[in-house]
């Protein structure tokens, strides 16, 4: 089967004026759920995991570690055009995500054998 994830995104307005965007993946193929990356020093969503991230970011709090990663993001934003461009950004990159993973995992046959002198394959 081929990565895939499953996201639920939720819209609202909160108190304060606020536009709140709720990016939750809900079930993944061939990657895990824990999509977002958080800083350990503030506890707040930093960005979209890459594929590094993903191998390299635990899911729990660590104090050795500067990030972990969770299952969703929530941001809360002042105008309702940056919370659909936040929106739009969270699909995009889940879906650059996906496109890593399916590029990341491609299996390659055969092997190579390559000399190198000064620098040059030969």
């Amino acid at each position: 089967m081929a990565p895939s994830l499953t996201v639920d995104q939720t819209k609202s307005v909160v108190v304060g004026d606020l536009y709140r965007i709720r990016s939750e993946v809900t079930a993944a193929v061939e990657m895990e759920v824990e999509c977002f990356v958080y800083s350990q020093a503030t506890d707040l969503y930093d960005h979209i995991a890459t594929m590094f991230d993903m191998q390299n970011y635990p899911t729990a709090t660590d104090p050795s570690i500067a990030y972990y990663r969770q299952d969703f993001a929530q941001q809360d934003l002042t105008t309702p055009a940056t919370a659909d461009t936040v929106a739009d950004t969270h699909l995009e990159r889940l879906d650059e995500l996906v496109e890593e993973f399916r590029l990341g995992g491609a299996t390659y046959d055969g092997s190579t054998d390559t000399t190198v002198l000064n620098g040059t394959g030969v």
